[in-house]
């Protein structure tokens, strides 16, 4: 069986990723300081900041293939530490990609779609990075590094949502807890973005590693939609009460971090290479909604 090996173990994608392929392939999930356990998945801890370990840990396995989801995502934490944001998004990345080379295991880069500066829709591979936060600037550094120690490498540029861990929701899951709890949200409709449902980005990564494509590939949805429509199509799906969203802008917002307001990706290449159509936003909202009994009985957070 397939061995595949996620960093960030604890993340809301790895913990998809598991609960989706866990019946399909071996999994072990790389965890820092949360213990988690999910009937047939292995769990190990192990510290990412040293290249040894690392090294040591990845030499003792089998042929298998590096999926690496951990890095500091907030806007916020990695402007108030700079230097810390580059160790983890940066150097961490650069190491596991040279040690699987190394090693000839595959290794699959999770990157994201702050990279530009938000002046145009529907970026491709191929536009220009121009990122406006340390954030973004550490993911366009590490993309750079890790193709550079690792040309077999796939770098994946998504934007997802899904079931996440009590200690960590999901964009999804901030809007569906506050239709149960009756609470108001305020929604941007000035943040346009291509959201892909877990499920449907881990199922195109795994293609496009059975096929041994590498490189950049942007794995999103179809539409482009603003954090007010995404919220919208939510509360449509989970029967919420349409008066609890009120309208915002970020731009008009003062005590918020630079960030793109444009951040849709193309999807053309990734649909094109693989021959395949995308679910539309409102069947993967669904598909979504029927995951979520199994999924929360499939975790536990200890």
């Amino acid at each position: 069986m397939e061995n595949i090996i996620l960093t960030g173990g604890s993340s809301l994608l790895a913990l998809n990723w598991a609960f989706f392929k866990r019946n399909d392939v071996q999994i072990t999930l790389l965890l820092h300081h949360r213990n988690i356990s999910m009937e047939g998945v292995n769990s190990v801890f192990l510290d990412l900041e040293s290249y040894d370990k690392i090294y040591e840990f990845l030499s003792s396995m089998s042929q298998c293939t590096v999926i690496h989801c951990a890095a500091i995502t907030s806007i916020d934490d990695c402007e108030k530490n700079p230097h810390y944001a580059y160790k983890i998004n940066v150097s961490i990345s650069e190491n596991l990609a040279h040690i699987c080379y190394e090693l000839g295991f595959k290794f699959v880069h999770i990157s994201t779609d702050h990279l530009f500066s938000g002046l145009y829709p529907f970026s491709t591979e191929s536009s220009k990075i121009s990122p406006l936060n340390v954030y973004a600037n550490t993911k366009g550094i590490a993309e750079g590094k890790v193709l550079n120690k690792n040309p077999e490498a796939l770098v994946v540029r998504t934007n997802f949502y899904g079931w996440g861990a009590s200690y960590r929701n999901s964009f999804s899951d901030f809007l569906i807890n506050a239709i149960r709890e009756k609470k108001g949200v305020y929604l941007f409709t000035d943040i346009f973005y291509t959201p892909i449902y877990t499920r449907s980005l881990i199922e195109c990564v795994h293609i496009l590693l059975t096929t041994n494509f590498k490189g950049v590939f942007n794995i999103v949805g179809n539409e482009r939609v603003s954090k007010y429509q995404f919220g919208k199509e939510i509360f449509k799906t989970f029967s919420g009460n349409m008066d609890l969203i009120t309208k915002v802008q970020y731009k008009k917002q003062t005590n918020l971090v630079s960030k793109p307001l444009e951040m849709s990706l193309s999807n053309n290449k990734l649909l094109d290479s693989l021959g395949i159509d995308m679910k539309n936003l409102e069947d993967q909202i669904e598909q979504l909604k029927s995951d979520e009994v199994n999924f929360k009985k499939a975790i536990n957070y200890l």
